[in-house]
């Protein structure tokens, strides 16, 4: 599902404080030209709404001071980036509990056997290889 820029804008409020209305000027009317003005810069751009929505998440991990969309639209590429590096670390994460598993099985069945060595040895891009091997192997 892609973001809103009325969710992007509603998003960004509420996690920095960003806009804030003359005295004399409605929250409703505020808000829509608030909008409206973001659609037009991040289309600028060429930004989609999702990656805003993503910056805004990487400006509040990173304690950015976030205080006009504009900042905002300066740290989209960090942002992917960012996005990236956490997907790596979580699939590495996954990983390593799968090989931990399967090496603790292996350690039950034959520590002294090959598949027990090769999931303790396995580093780098060749665990997700070992590890389907040895599901391959109908060891897991």
């Amino acid at each position: 599902m892609s973001a809103t820029d009325a969710q992007v804008f509603d998003t960004l409020h509420k996690a920095f404080g960003v806009g804030s209305p003359k005295p004399d000027e409605p929250w409703f009317k505020f808000r829509a030209g608030q909008i409206a003005m973001m659609r037009r810069v991040r289309e600028s751009r060429r930004v989609d709404a999702d990656d805003l929505l993503l910056a805004v998440e990487y400006a509040k991990a990173k304690g950015k001071d976030i205080r006009h969309v504009v900042a905002l639209l300066d740290l989209v590429a960090d942002a992917r980036a960012w996005r990236l590096q956490r997907e790596r670390q979580a699939e590495d994460e996954r990983l390593d509990r799968l090989l931990s598993g399967a090496a603790a099985k292996e350690a039950e069945l034959d520590p002294d056997g090959e598949w027990f060595q090769r999931l303790i040895r396995a580093s780098g891009f060749a665990r997700e290889e070992v590890y389907r091997e040895w599901r391959e192997a109908g060891r897991g």
